[in-house]
């Protein structure tokens, strides 16, 4: 149960700073202390369901958000489940591989609503195994088509910086597909587009990875000849 409180905890902390919250100012809000506050984001207490809608409230999200971890939902039955993607992309000029976490939040009973689900990024990661340490936080939607899958998400903290991740649904059948992703360059508020790669299974971050994500000859070409940024058909 620790354990649990703790990951929690760990979400409502990243949360919290994704919206530019300090500690004092969201206890402020909660009308409880900084030390109370402290003691949730540790997992050393554990959260009651009238204070956990209070933070769902202000934090602008669904309970589920916080609640739904893999392996809650495989343990438990619990009626809120959790996909986890694992998404790559260069960062910026400086080229540095960025790794994200994208996870999916499923209802049960809801099968008619599965093409249309709640989504979130936990964006720029150290590893996979600390979404608590993300550079930014996103939430937003996720559509499924039968050929392509439309991710929106927007920043929590500055909703002017949305981003969109588009690739195909079919990744049952592959290791991994690389698709676009589109939104403001965080450093210079501009619109841009890159390649992302998006699998089920945290890869290998080695020179296949790279290559997977930068644009090719025959690419390049179509750029400056359309003016589109487009990936060729595999």
């Amino acid at each position: 149960m620790y354990q649990y409180s703790k990951e929690v905890g760990n979400r409502i902390r990243t949360i919290r700073k994704s919206k530019g919250l300090s500690q004092q100012e969201f206890a402020s809000a909660l009308h409880k202390t900084k030390s109370t506050i402290s003691k949730y984001e540790r997992g050393a207490i554990a959260l009651d369901l009238e204070t956990l809608h209070e933070i769902c409230q202000l934090l602008q999200i669904p309970p589920h958000v916080l609640l739904s971890t893999p392996e809650e939902a495989a343990n438990t039955g619990a009626k809120t489940s959790v996909q986890r993607l694992y998404l790559y992309n260069l960062a910026g000029r400086s080229g540095i591989l960025t790794r994200s976490l994208i996870e999916i939040y499923s209802q049960s009973g809801e099968a008619s609503n599965l093409r249309h689900q709640d989504a979130s990024i936990f964006y720029g990661l150290p590893s996979f195994q600390q979404p608590e340490k993300c550079q930014g936080f996103y939430y937003g939607s996720i559509t499924k088509q039968d050929i392509f899958t439309h991710l929106h998400v927007v920043n929590q903290k500055n909703n002017i910086e949305q981003v969109s991740v588009c690739y195909r649904s079919n990744l049952d059948n592959l290791l991994f597909d690389v698709g676009l992703l589109t939104g403001l360059s965080f450093a210079s508020l501009v619109p841009v587009s890159c390649k992302a790669v998006i699998s089920e299974k945290p890869l290998p971050e080695n020179e296949a990875m790279l290559s997977a994500l930068a644009f090719d000859q025959a690419e390049l070409r179509r750029i400056r000849n359309t003016g589109i940024v487009a990936l060729l058909r595999r």
